[in-house]
């Protein structure tokens, strides 16, 4: 059984499949999922989300969304199949929460989401690249790391 849990959002998820800074992070993650060392959870929001910078990357013709999609997909749903990939869904209790958040830290309800949704499956680690919500998590006393 995994000893490592962990959020994703979707900045970081985006580093797997777009060679950014954080990436080597977030592949070091996804190989302990692989290996049943880890399980990652993320929220449906960031489905949507994540489609959408595959979408602008593809207008910039840096990759070509159905490819990258395709991959995305298709390894969450067999990490899924594994239990090492969990999908965090969107309720009337977890928005609420995410209200608090958002009056609390002053962010956007989409960020509040990812404390929320973190903060409900009990995460070790929340992973991110925005550094507003890194310190609203951090403020949440979740180990945040800024990607």
């Amino acid at each position: 059984m995994a000893e490592q849990i962990v959020y994703l959002d979707s900045g970081a998820l985006v580093k797997r499949y777009i060679k950014e800074d954080g990436t080597d992070i977030v592949d070091n993650i996804f190989r302990d999922a692989e290996s049943n060392n880890a399980i990652i959870y993320s929220s449906l929001w960031n489905i949507g989300e994540v489609t959408g910078v595959f979408d602008r990357y593809d207008r910039k013709n840096i990759v070509k969304l159905g490819d990258v999609l395709d991959k995305f997909l298709n390894e969450i749903e067999r990490l899924g199949s594994k239990g090492s990939f969990e999908i965090v869904n969107i309720n009337y209790a977890l928005i609420k929460e995410a209200t608090n958040y958002v009056i609390k830290h002053h962010i956007y309800i989409a960020d509040a989401l990812q404390i929320a949704s973190c903060k409900s499956v009990g995460c070790n680690d929340f992973f991110t690249s925005d550094k507003n919500l890194n310190e609203a998590a951090t403020k949440e006393k979740i180990n945040s790391v800024l990607l």
